[in-house]
């Protein structure tokens, strides 16, 4: 491979501070760690396929418990976080002299490497290329539930209570990073709840914990969860972070746009429209999400919402002044223009539209005035 990379990369005149090396001298220089790590990002570019088939087959071919143990260190190096020998034993279910005789053998072979930060996969291409052969063998969540498991015990009692030794701690933020929400996006409803069960004796006391599990039932699963989560979050510390605020209102639009004839449901919009642009007010310069909530989710309760034409217009008056100053302070967050633009379409639909009064799901008599 590294002769032909170099005869490559010499007729493509691609050899940078290589070409003033003798023959020898280059390939050295790529058997060297480095080398090794500039020759796999190397070989990624110009032989992608034949990289992607070299990682998988050298994955598929290690016997247990290797492989877990393999997998373990792949999915932590995904995260930038070089796993010490303990938490990927555990992470593995290798707690055992065969375990601490296989980690040894990968080393040895260069599988992996045994750093000062602790172990890892030998190039990040590497461990992502392990990481997409076990979601498409159906093994990720798994070994994803196994490594959460093997950092989330090692946290403290005081590390979940104390705000600041949390982010002190590497361990906790990659525990923080593999519970969130948006990490579990991948999975499918019973994996992800598999994994936030399996975390849960040991992160029971941490609000963050049920707020990252709530969240991720607001958006995709169960609404009576995601209340009852949100609930516990508030007990375990979480009711001065805004983020639990800004959640809870999210649930509550979903709710009333989910059943828009109920009698409560223009109460609990109202409700969650107010105290969204409070947070605005009071949030909104340094985080961009209390904006994103508002934007894209209380129009889909407008569109059910049996409100006039004229209603929903002064409705979106208000909400147009929102996006444009959400642009102003947010212009270079993801999806935050695309909502403004989604925002000004409906607006200047309302503003031609004839007078009427009908919503999009649902035909309740309910009444909507300005929100409090």
């Amino acid at each position: 491979d590294i002769e032909g990379l170099l005869g490559l990369l010499e007729r493509q005149n691609q050899l940078g501070f290589l070409a003033s090396k003798t023959a020898p001298e280059r390939a050295q220089a790529l058997r060297t760690e480095t080398g090794r790590l500039l020759l796999v990002a190397m070989l990624m570019a110009t032989q992608g396929r034949d990289l992607r088939e070299k990682v998988e087959d050298e994955f598929s071919q290690l016997a247990q418990p290797q492989r877990s143990i393999y997998a373990a260190i792949a999915l932590a190096s995904q995260y930038r976080y070089g796993i010490n020998r303990d938490e990927v034993l555990h992470a593995a279910d290798a707690l055992t002299a065969v375990g601490a005789t296989a980690l040894e053998r990968l080393v040895k072979r260069q599988l992996v490497v045994a750093k000062r930060g602790g172990l890892e996969s030998r190039h990040r291409m590497v461990a992502e290329l392990v990481t997409q052969r076990m979601r498409a063998d159906g093994t990720l969540a798994g070994a994803y539930g196994r490594l959460l498991v093997a950092l989330a015990m090692r946290q403290s009692p005081a590390e979940l209570k104390d705000p600041g030794l949390r982010q002190r701690s590497r361990r906790y933020r990659v525990t923080q990073t593999l519970m969130n929400h948006r990490s579990l996006d991948g999975f499918r409803m019973r994996e992800a709840r598999a994994i936030y069960s399996g975390a849960e004796p040991y992160l029971s006391q941490d609000y963050h914990y049920w707020l990252q599990r709530g969240s991720f039932e607001v958006r995709r699963g169960d609404r009576d969860r995601a209340e009852r989560y949100l609930l516990r979050s508030r007990a375990e510390g979480g009711d001065n972070d805004f983020r639990v605020d800004v959640e809870t209102y999210y649930l509550q639009v979903k709710k009333a746009a989910a059943n828009p004839a109920d009698g409560a449901a223009v109460t609990l919009a109202d409700e969650a429209y107010a105290g969204l642009v409070h947070m605005i007010d009071t949030r909104g310069q340094q985080s961009a999400y209390p904006f994103h909530v508002l934007l894209s989710q209380y129009p889909k309760w407008l569109a059910a919402a049996n409100l006039t034409v004229g209603e929903k217009r002064l409705k979106f008056e208000d909400l147009r002044r929102l996006a444009n100053r959400a642009v102003r302070q947010h212009g270079n967050d993801a999806g935050m223009q695309d909502l403004q633009r989604s925002i000004e379409r409906e607006y200047l639909s309302l503003a031609v539209a004839k007078t009427g009064r009908g919503g999009g799901r649902g035909r309740g008599r309910s009444r909507g005035g300005r929100p409090s």
